[in-house]
């Protein structure tokens, strides 16, 4: 969530928003930053997510680019989307995925969650910051897909041209960090946006593959 970049405009929509961050330091301006908004529309938690509950340290105590470190004898402890969910017994609708290179355990610490709820999901892809973390674009998109999923990306057609959303198919645009927005497969089905996406096809034929 950092410090509200993703959870105020969602906020200001009037959406009941679970913001998690690993910087305590975000949580901390996050706080204050929705003190105008009713607290029954924010949940925060100071958590790193992964796919499991596990010993940890946080790389940074403030700012976008934190992540979750292995560490046995670190002094956190990790945490997974499904735990909270359950704990608390939230039903969420969307999901923003943005851990620097963590997505694939994050996606996997939510496998009960988007198989029994199937939120929207918007997951970040950062083909090298993935590559840091031993994981790859691949690994993340057969997740997805085997979650039952299908996949698309808004990509604009010259500076003053609005927005095309496609639908991914193994390729993705060459400037290596997009936000893929992820809807399954029966919903998909019914939205009459969706239904009608072709196929990303890159316009001077260079793209990432996987």
């Amino acid at each position: 969530c950092h410090i509200g970049t993703f959870t105020v405009p969602a906020l200001i929509d009037g959406f009941e928003v679970i913001a998690i961050d690993g910087a305590l330091k975000n949580i901390e301006c996050l706080k204050e930053t929705s003190k105008q908004f009713p607290e029954e529309k924010i949940h925060i938690f100071n958590e790193i997510i992964s796919d499991s509950i596990s010993p940890c340290s946080f790389s940074s105590d403030y700012g976008p680019f934190g992540w979750r470190v292995n560490d046995t004898n670190g002094n956190r402890e990790s945490n997974t989307i499904d735990n909270i969910c359950n704990t608390y017994k939230y039903k969420v609708s969307a999901i923003k995925y943005d851990l620097e290179g963590g997505e694939e355990e994050a996606l996997k610490g939510s496998k009960i969650t988007i198989e029994e709820q199937r939120p929207t999901l918007l997951v970040e892809i950062n083909p090298f910051l993935l590559k840091d973390r031993n994981s790859s674009i691949r690994i993340i998109m057969d997740i997805i897909e085997n979650y039952n999923y299908e996949c698309y990306i808004s990509v604009a057609r010259g500076n003053y041209s609005p927005e095309i959303i496609y639908k991914v198919d193994r390729q993705l645009p060459p400037w290596g960090d997009v936000d893929v927005l992820c809807v399954h497969k029966e919903k998909a089905k019914e939205n009459d946006v969706l239904k009608k996406c072709e196929n990303y096809k890159p316009t001077r034929g260079i793209s990432i593959k996987f």
